[in-house]
């Protein structure tokens, strides 16, 4: 018998987020990680009557890292992709390259059983599409972000006339991107702007960290990571960067905003990036969000507590709340 919650759950994002009707070619990219959660999405697109496929490859070796060009053929090719992968294909080309040609995406980095039966999924993708759409276009119009806390994160950024995107996870024209239950505004900032102290207290993407125990303090001068400073967690985290043997991965490539109610800190990158009251910053590519990093060899999320942001010294968050007041 299939898992009720976990079908229920594919259904969200096969049929709100989606919308798959009869005769689409929905491709599903998945690796041999994640084929028990590529399954029970395909066995529900299927029963819309779409023509669905499964490419399976091997696990990819971080986030954004570029598919099999045999798997970026086929992605161009389709109505629908569903990428349930192991690290989100997000940041790739191979996704930009597919949405340009007309297909509705879902990236789902990092999915499990576990998120398709999560309250985080069933949040209210079309009533949040006004507010996110509201703060991307904060973030578009603006030409400035300046990011604190309570606990000691101090910088700001230049976002310049850099579009922010709006990640509502309503996919139904051609050519849009979701990844349910991730729901957030974010920007490319011009590249080398960043300034300050940020204090990672929430998570990292990465499999081997996920939410943090003592948080992680990063110094950052003219767009990078000159130093960070912790326990444990700063020391394990400084030999992971070090181990990419790449320059361009300590670069400030995103500042990103969550506005899903219903999720809450757990360790889940979908979940943990689209927390509302959080905002995170990536490290690394940025290429595909309308940056100029194209050659880090990953991009990293690390997600931070309760900011205040300002946008051209007008508060957008006050200690994690959103303050949408003309």
């Amino acid at each position: 018998m299939r898992n009720a919650g976990a079908v229920r759950g594919a259904e969200i994002l096969v049929d709100d987020c989606l919308n798959i009707v009869s005769g689409e070619d929905v491709l599903i990219v998945t690796d041999t990680n994640m084929t028990e959660v590529a399954e029970v999405i395909a066995a529900v697109a299927s029963e819309r009557d779409a023509d669905v496929s499964t490419i399976i490859m091997g696990p990819l070796s971080a986030p954004g890292v570029e598919p099999p060009k045999s798997v970026s053929a086929a992605m161009k090719a389709a109505d629908v992709v569903i990428m349930p992968t192991t690290f989100t294909l997000a940041p790739s080309v191979a996704r930009e390259e597919a949405q340009k040609a007309g297909a509705r995406i879902l990236s789902l980095g990092a999915y499990h059983l576990g998120i398709l039966r999560s309250d985080a999924l069933r949040a209210d993708y079309r009533a949040l599409k006004p507010t996110v759409e509201e703060v991307a276009n904060r973030l578009t119009r603006a030409e400035k972000a300046t990011i604190s806390s309570g606990v000691g994160t101090n910088f700001h950024l230049k976002l310049g006339k850099r579009r922010a995107h709006a990640l509502s996870n309503i996919c139904h024209e051609p050519g849009t991107m979701g990844s349910p239950p991730d729901i957030e505004a974010y920007v490319a900032p011009i590249e080398d702007t960043a300034e300050g102290v940020i204090y990672i207290d929430g998570a990292i993407n990465l499999p081997e960290f996920g939410l943090l125990d003592e948080g992680i303090r990063f110094t950052v001068e003219k767009g990078r990571v000159i130093s960070m400073d912790g326990g444990e967690e700063a020391g394990r985290f400084e030999d992971k960067l070090e181990s990419y043997d790449d320059a361009e991965i300590y670069r400030i490539a995103e500042l990103g905003i969550g506005l899903n109610p219903k999720a809450k800190l757990v360790g889940d990158p979908l979940i943990d990036e689209g927390v509302l009251g959080t905002a995170h910053i990536a490290l690394g590519l940025n290429y595909t969000y309308g940056g100029a990093i194209k050659n880090a060899r990953a991009h990293i999320d690390c997600v931070f507590r309760n900011p205040t942001i300002e946008l051209d010294e007008k508060i957008l968050l006050r200690s994690g709340k959103l303050i949408l007041e003309s």
